[in-house]
């Protein structure tokens, strides 16, 4: 139906085709657009946020209707540099999802494979060689840009190349390309991350090679044991893989109201907050619980009901008696004589006769619709949206930063009333090219054009390029960014605004 009406209504009937040989136009009808439907799939997952109100796009698994996996987008197993434990456990849980009758069942075939991964590293892989441990938490990460152009700046990998260099030579500083494979240790207690990655390359040194680096990047010169399991961090690695287990199991389990099937993964404290409230039975009702949707069936006319306090809405509620409402009205339409007659007629095949059965749809079209506006509930109208239109005084009163990165949330006064209007503001920057090379740039994440504009100080503008990435975009991939700022075909970059700070470069930039 969409494509017969995206025809109808926006083909061109007078495109135009340059025939160089005759030097003429020639006229026909063009429309590219066509719609198409994926499925139908016998199960799509969807994986859930950790942070509250925010959504994941573009990760999903779908199944088809024979059990196979018809398409993977977005999740880590699919991920270079992942951990192979988390891509290992993805791998393994995507089919059980399709297990059990019910939720609770399937959200239990579930959790028995988190619960077998959990059970190896709360028990330190006792059940594991070295050599399968290390290919199971080890990190590998590829130095794009020699160490020395990574200066002033901090992660796991430059921590990595940093200490390779220490004990296999200074030329490691020199080379591109490098791989770092490293485990996060415990030691030192309270260092961030960046500063505990250990390349696995020591454990395969010499001993007394071994014991003297260890002690000093662990900075514990009294350390004795110099086992792999002794000095990891396996509270690190239990919350990595707990939290692919929130977004997979826990948190949807929570929202289709299904106990946590992984209890020793705690839920977020909002997650906690939601589940509390939804099992209160002393919690306050919305207003709009008080008004009931009238249904089809009812009796044709003014149906009233009775009024009763308020106060007593909540123990008839409770009693299993029917609740009472405020005054409902619903409004039947006599149906007409081909209105009774078209049901008992069947429907032309649209491949046949797409026509005919156009025009047989239509009166079902009018009765769904007639019966979808007689279903409306009696809202008072404090709850009608605002109106918003163009000849009303409109006034900023706030504009604040929401809980999600790059999202805000505006206040405005419109003809005296108080609307918030989400706002998605991407971070925009400009980088200034020494050569041309698009390939620089990643577009299947972000948006990236060739400009032309003042730069300060009068510096010559000849390959610049304006980039504009989401703020959530930009924190996943932070690191891409990192390599662009440090290749040495980066002349500089500049950025107009971070945040709410606006930093003016120059009057024609802005």
């Amino acid at each position: 139906m969409l494509n017969h009406l995206v025809y109808d209504k926006f083909t061109n009937h007078q495109y135009h085709d340059f025939d160089p040989q005759t030097g003429e136009y020639k006229v026909h009808s063009e429309n590219s657009i066509f719609f198409e439907l994926d499925g139908p799939y016998r199960a799509m997952i969807l994986p859930s946020s950790k942070e509250e109100d925010k959504l994941l796009k573009k990760r999903y698994a779908v199944f088809d209707d024979d059990g196979s996996l018809a398409e993977l987008k977005g999740f880590e197993v699919k991920r270079r540099g992942e951990l192979q434990l988390i891509k290992i456990f993805q791998s393994q849980i995507f089919e059980k999802f399709l297990l059990g009758a019910t939720l609770q069942e399937c959200y239990a075939a579930v959790a028995q494979i988190a619960d077998q991964w959990l059970d190896i590293l709360c028990s330190k892989a006792e059940t594991l060689s070295d050599n399968e441990l290390v290919d199971l938490i080890a990190e590998n990460r590829c130095m794009s840009n020699t160490l020395a152009e990574y200066a002033g700046q901090k992660s796991t990998s430059i921590s990595t190349a940093k200490r390779l260099a220490e004990f296999l030579g200074n030329q490691m500083m020199k080379d591109k390309g490098l791989a770092c494979k490293f485990i996060i240790s415990a030691k030192p207690i309270g260092a961030p991350v960046t500063e505990r990655a250990v390349p696995v390359a020591i454990f395969s040194a010499e001993e007394n090679v071994k014991r003297t680096y260890l002690r000093r990047w662990l900075k514990d010169s009294s350390l004795v044991n110099f086992d792999l399991r002794s000095i990891l961090d396996w509270e690190y690695y239990v919350e990595r893989l707990g939290s692919v287990i929130q977004k997979l199991i826990t948190i949807p389990a929570a929202m289709q109201r299904v106990p946590n099937p992984v209890p020793r993964i705690r839920h977020p404290d909002w997650l906690l907050r939601r589940v509390a409230g939804s099992v209160d039975k002393f919690k306050q009702n919305k207003v709009t619980d008080f008004f009931k949707m009238a249904k089809d069936g009812d009796d044709a006319g003014l149906q009233e009901t009775q009024l009763v306090d308020i106060e007593d809405i909540a123990s008839a509620s409770s009693n299993g008696r029917k609740r009472l409402t405020v005054t409902e009205r619903t409004f039947v339409r006599e149906r007409t004589p081909q209105e009774e007659s078209f049901e008992d007629v069947p429907l032309p095949n649209p491949s046949d006769d797409y026509s005919a059965w156009i025009q047989a749809m239509r009166p079902r079209w009018r009765k769904m619709r007639t019966a979808g506006s007689s279903s409306s509930s009696v809202v008072p109208s404090m709850f009608k949206s605002v109106r918003m239109r163009a000849n009303y005084r409109w006034d900023i009163l706030q504009l604040r930063e929401s809980k999600t990165p790059g999202r805000f949330i505006l206040w405005l006064s419109i003809n005296s009333e108080i609307v918030s209007v989400p706002l998605r503001i991407p971070r925009e920057f400009y980088i200034h090219l020494e050569k041309p090379d698009e390939q620089l740039f990643r577009t299947e994440y972000y948006s990236c054009t060739k400009v032309t504009r003042n730069l300060p100080t009068d510096a010559p503008c000849t390959n610049l390029y304006k980039t504009s990435v989401k703020e959530d975009v930009y924190q996943d991939i932070q690191e891409h960014f990192l390599d662009i700022t440090n290749d040495p075909n980066v002349d500089s970059v500049y950025e107009l605004q971070v945040y709410f700070v606006r930093v003016l470069l120059c009057n024609s930039f802005v």
